[in-house]
């Protein structure tokens, strides 16, 4: 499915309060996606703002009459005029194969804010032309790493009728880290741009400050962790009285992800589901390819590897999101694709 890419700025939303510690800048080199189209437009910082996108699937009245607002005429409201509800056109209402790009076209837009706790968070709403669940998914990037370095598996997510902003790291930089001032930062950018239900995700670092976020926003119904790495007793102090749905992902051990650290706080988590992507890398997390410094040792296995990394990561999000429920058939056995995907040895059940 297309992907539209606008680069609208939103104006900086300052809330109330400030944080004596520094805020390191966030590397911006990372491309979302290819051939993709540019839109820019400026802004005055100090003013608050909404983004806006081309694509929209919502409409007060539908021209086919069937009342279900989206056009076709089969009264389902996914648009996509086959009748099953699944948004993908066959009309079988199974589900799809989140190995593979969604069935929705997405579109992009930038924006920045200034949470409670004096964090400058730029990040990316990835919409899809019509969304199959109100939750909402926040996924955080790596260490050194940007949101647009995230940004093709939240594009991959969202082609599955979910909307999902990526959102930056407040203290991203090798002179130090904050991971719980992160995570504060990121539920309260939740809190800020949706009443709704949110799902807390992210990669590597950004995986322990969504869980940090998961633990303290009430507005939290999940978490997914895509390879995430803990940091000394941040997650455990997190793990407190954790009790949401929770499917984590993770590559083979490795020192990217200091071999798979977060595995005791899951443990402690009841009915936490830990599937472990075999032969997968920690940068497969990600996206298929990457250049840098930070995913010189880890650089990404690609091909069905990383497929079967954002395929898992699709699912999860898809279950945890009500975007697709049975979704979970990737993660449990007794399911197809589980038994299959067991049974090839791409991913083996680690909790």
């Amino acid at each position: 499915m297309p992907l539209l890419r606008h680069s609208t700025l939103v104006l900086a939303l300052s809330l109330a309060g400030a944080c004596g510690d520094p805020d390191p800048s966030t590397d911006e080199s990372g491309e979302s996606s290819e051939g993709t189209s540019e839109a820019e437009s400026t802004g005055e910082s100090g003013e608050a703002s909404s983004a806006s996108t081309s694509e929209s699937s919502d409409a007060s009245t539908s021209a086919s009459g069937d009342g279900d607002g989206d056009g076709d005429g089969d009264g389902d409201g996914d648009g996509d005029g086959d009748g099953d509800g699944d948004g993908d056109g066959d009309g079988d209402g199974a589900l799809p194969n989140f190995e593979m790009m969604g069935p929705q076209a997405v579109t992009v837009t930038a924006g920045s804010m200034t949470t409670n706790n004096g964090c400058a968070l730029d990040y990316e709403i990835h919409s899809p032309a019509t969304k199959r669940t109100d939750t909402v998914v926040f996924m955080a990037h790596g260490f050194q790493r940007s949101v647009e370095d995230q940004g093709p598996m939240a594009s991959h997510v969202a082609s599955f009728g979910m909307e999902v902003i990526t959102v930056s790291l407040c203290t991203n930089s090798f002179i130090g880290v904050d991971h719980a001032r992160n995570g504060e930062a990121m539920a309260q950018l939740g809190q800020a741009l949706t009443s709704e239900d949110r799902v807390y995700s992210g990669f590597s670092a950004g995986g322990l400050a969504a869980f940090v976020a998961a633990s303290s926003d009430a507005g939290a119904v999940g978490y997914v962790g895509l390879d995430p790495v803990d940091n000394g007793s941040v997650g455990s102090d997190a793990a407190s009285g954790f009790t949401l749905e929770t499917r984590v992902a993770i590559a083979e051990p490795g020192q990217c992800n200091s071999n798979n650290n977060f595995l005791p706080v899951f443990a402690g988590i009841e009915d936490a589901r830990v599937i472990r992507v075999v032969g997968a890398a920690h940068f497969d997390f990600e996206q298929e390819s990457c250049a840098g410094l930070e995913c010189m040792f880890c650089a990404p296995a690609g091909g069905q590897v990383h497929s079967m990394a954002r395929g898992m990561v699709a699912a999860g999000l898809a279950e945890l999101s009500g975007a697709y429920p049975g979704a979970d058939a990737w993660w449990y056995p007794g399911n197809e694709p589980y038994n299959s995907n067991q049974g090839a040895g791409r991913i083996a059940a680690v909790q």
